[in-house]
């Protein structure tokens, strides 16, 4: 059993919450950073326009699915030629593993 402390609260953006009184906000925007989130997690190739916002942007992918690691490598490229400091990381029997 996990302590009571463990519970990170979040809410869903449009379900008439204060977006900026929320530690976490599942969101489907694209834009803007409605609760001053440090961190900005993307899964399914979802689009983000201004990383500037955040300290970090982890980007989730499944790489055993072609499309999914087509289209990661091609934001990889993107993120680099815009001079945003990328790494990624990958999952070994060992545990996660920074390949660069």
């Amino acid at each position: 059993m996990r302590p009571s402390d463990s519970f990170l609260p979040y809410a869903l953006a449009g379900e008439g919450v204060d977006p900026a009184a929320q530690p976490v906000l599942l969101t489907r925007a694209t834009e803007g950073n409605a609760n001053g989130a440090a961190v900005l997690v993307l899964i399914e190739d979802a689009p983000a326009a201004d990383l500037a916002t955040f300290d970090r942007c982890l980007y989730l992918f499944d790489g055993e699915d072609e499309a999914s690691l087509t289209a990661a490598r091609a934001r990889w490229r993107e993120l680099k030629d815009g001079d945003i400091p990328v790494s990624y990381y990958q999952q070994t029997e060992a545990g996660w593993k920074k390949m660069a």
